[in-house]
């Protein structure tokens, strides 16, 4: 032979031993229990205590799966001994199908090592199926003790004279150096209908790509109300596209799942993926619906918690609702401002075992505001269907101003609120804990998402300082494509000021309401002095300011919160800021908003305030009273009847000619003379 040729022969078989030796080899015998002879396994044998049999259904890999059934009370299965090298890390790894108990019983499987003269050194803890009727893949990964010579493999029954279920692809290999092979990943994973209808079925379907092309099975897991996972098989498969069915649930029920795909060797997971059936609930209240009422009703409601934080949170009726709530074994925590905490509603708080801190406790800078005006309510039960967010400009204070709140039902966003809460509380147990507690520019960013989505809603969450907020609403109020109406109590950044005029220019309809709160206000004269429509508020007994802080783009998105316009409100104080996209929430803030913009001086044609196109006569809304410039008018209604003849008082208050208060709708307004001089819109 040839001495080169010979040399080339001798470095490839190097070469090729090399291979096999780094790519590591599967070490057990027929793992997936294909082959059988007298009624056990090839390469396996059978331990007293156990009966075995060859299954078709269930089956994980292959034709056939292995059944254990054990015939008494002691641990019995299959075993197989197996060469190690001492002190290599070596990984177990098999599918389990348990039919009885879960958890500690039913099936499972460990390691145990042997000596070279055949005595028992150690063994692993027992790997359980932790999931009933459902194929659960899990591996045991242990090192060689330095004296092993061979470690015997076991697949065991653990339940008592009963089936305890089935095993399949059993797998022993190297750790460091696992089987060949490139793992599979899923290409989509689509839910269908994306948020189903209460106790409407959905299927979801997850497409596989795998290039070895050796994929054994693929699963869902799904878990609702954030119970335990109870995997499923698909209800059919094609092409690498596996259908998988989940029956429907309950309003309100919240339901997360994952799925698990499996080639020979590989094992990889989803996303985690969840939804609330139902999806958001809204509720929308304005200074007329009686807010303090209103809360005292959204607490009444709580049955198991509430985490209040609250720049006033001192009223005498909310603080004997809040008394009467944990008398009802509701666990209450509240953050205030420093500024009221010594008020007396506060300290009677205090004093009925309710705890409450402010922002100025531990380390924590009292520099800035706690001007946070948000509740969550019942989050952490087992029921999520009962989780609420309340948060919107109303204070619980003692003065009326105009305000406005929004309650949610949402478990994300109430998780999302409760993770900031907890920040400031400095955990999540029902004691503060001072030195952990962040506020102000000691915060961080704590919500792993600040998108929540629920069929077409969806809601944007950002807090202050930490997320400066301010850029979302300059950025929302770019995106406008026909009009911005905002009503706000302080308004002194300029990055706004430039973006609405920069939309007023582009012929954007923009529409103004501002609190007179600082005498002299720059930003209120440039928008004024661009041309665009801002008016001072106009505010009526009993409301004593125009506190919003609103923001309505499109009619079709709502900003609100607890955040003014200004320097403070984005980088120091703690605040929320909430973004809305829902068309009947944004209609209710837009009917609300045209009653103010037209107290204050503003002016609707009747296309804008949402009552037809070309009617040139102005529009005024109105909910309680409206005034006129002129005496000696008519009042009529949509017919054409005549409703009250107003005199030189110059004011309609609502009612007819016998005093009684006519029903919200269209009425027209006609001069001595005949003339239609207006239409009038009342709301409630």
């Amino acid at each position: 032979m040839n001495g080169k040729r010979y040399l080339k022969i001798i470095l490839i078989l190097g070469l090729l031993a090399f291979a096999t030796y780094s790519h590591s080899q599967e070490l057990i015998t027929n793992g997936s229990f294909e082959d059988w002879s007298n009624g056990v396994p090839t390469g396996w044998l059978k331990e007293s205590g156990v009966n075995l049999s060859q299954a078709t259904n269930p089956v994980y890999h292959g034709n056939y799966s292995i059944a254990l059934q054990a015939t008494g009370t002691t641990n019995a299965g299959v075993y197989q001994d197996v060469s190690v090298t001492p002190g290599v890390s070596y990984t177990f790894k098999v599918a389990l199908f348990a039919v009885n108990d879960t958890g500690d019983k039913g099936i499972g499987f460990l390691i145990s090592w042997y000596t070279s003269g055949n005595s028992f050194i150690s063994s692993t803890a027992v790997k359980y199926a932790n999931v009933l009727n459902s194929w659960v893949v899990n591996s045991i990964v242990a090192d060689a003790p330095s004296n092993a010579a061979y470690a015997r493999l076991r697949i065991r029954c653990y339940a008592d004279n009963v089936l305890g279920g089935y095993a399949d692809k059993a797998s022993f290999y190297r750790t460091d150096s696992p089987p060949q092979g490139t793992p599979p990943s899923f290409t989509s994973i689509v839910r269908s209908p994306e948020y189903p209808e209460p106790n409407q079925p959905f299927n979801v379907v997850a497409t596989v790509s795998d290039p070895d092309n050796d994929i054994v099975a693929c699963s869902l897991y799904y878990s609702l109300n954030f119970g335990s996972f109870r995997g499923i098989g698909p209800d059919s498969s094609r092409n690498n596209s596996y259908y998988f069915g989940i029956p429907g649930q309950n309003s309100g029920f919240f339901v997360r799942y994952y799925l698990l795909a499996e080639d020979q060797y590989h094992t990889v997971f989803s996303d985690t993926f969840g939804f609330q059936v139902g999806g958001f609930s809204f509720s929308v209240y304005f200074e007329n619906d009686n807010l303090l009422e209103k809360l005292g009703e959204f607490i009444h409601g709580a049955t198991y918690s509430l985490d209040c934080c609250y720049y006033e949170i001192f009223n005498s009726t909310i603080v004997d609702s809040l008394i009467a709530a944990k008398g009802r074994g509701v666990r209450i925590r509240i953050i205030t401002d420093s500024t009221y905490y010594n008020e007396a509603g506060v300290q009677r708080l205090i004093s009925n075992g309710i705890p409450v801190i402010h922002e100025g406790v531990g380390t924590n800078s009292t520099d800035h505001i706690m001007h946070n005006k948000f509740i969550v309510r019942d989050f952490g039960d087992s029921d999520p269907s009962n989780d609420f967010v309340w948060t919107g400009s109303f204070n619980a204070g003692d003065y009326l101003h105009v305000d406005n709140v929004v309650t949610i039902r949402s478990t994300e966003l109430a998780d999302a609120y409760t993770k900031e809460f907890n920040q400031m509380w400095g955990g999540s147990s029902m004691s503060p804990d001072t030195l952990a507690s962040r506020t102000g520019t000691r915060k961080s960013d704590v919500l792993s998402k600040h998108i929540f989505i629920s069929g077409s809603d969806t809601i944007w969450l950002y807090f202050s300082p930490q997320d400066n907020p301010i850029q979302y609403v300059c950025n929302f109020a770019a995106k406008a494509r026909s009009s911005i109406s905002y009503l706000i109590y302080s308004f002194t950044r300029y990055d706004l000021r430039d973006t609405l005029i920069s939309l007023h220019n582009r012929g954007i309809a923009v529409r103004g309401v501002h609190e007179d709160n600082a005498g002299i206000n720059p930003v209120f004269s440039d928008l004024q002095n661009a041309g665009i429509e801002v008016y001072w508020a106009n505010i009526s007994s009993p409301y004593n300011l125009l506190h919003a802080k609103v923001m309505i783009v499109d009619t079709a998105y709502v900003i609100t919160g607890s955040m003014n316009w200004s320097n403070n409100g984005t980088s120091y104080n703690d605040e929320g800021l909430l973004i809305i996209r829902n068309s009947s929430v944004a209609r209710l803030y837009w009917d609300w908003f045209k009653a103010h913009f037209i107290e204050a001086g503003g002016y609707l044609r009747v296309k804008d305030a949402g009552t037809g196109e070309g009617v040139v006569t102005k529009t005024i809304l109105f909910y309680d009273n409206v005034k006129f410039p002129v005496g000696n008018l008519v009042i009529f209604d949509a017919s054409g009847k005549e409703v009250k003849k107003v005199g030189s008082e110059k004011y309609w208050d609502g009612k007819d000619s016998q005093g009684r208060l006519v029903k919200p709708g269209i009425y027209f307004v006609r001069d001595e003379k005949g003339n239609l001089t207006g239409r009038l819109i009342k709301i409630k």
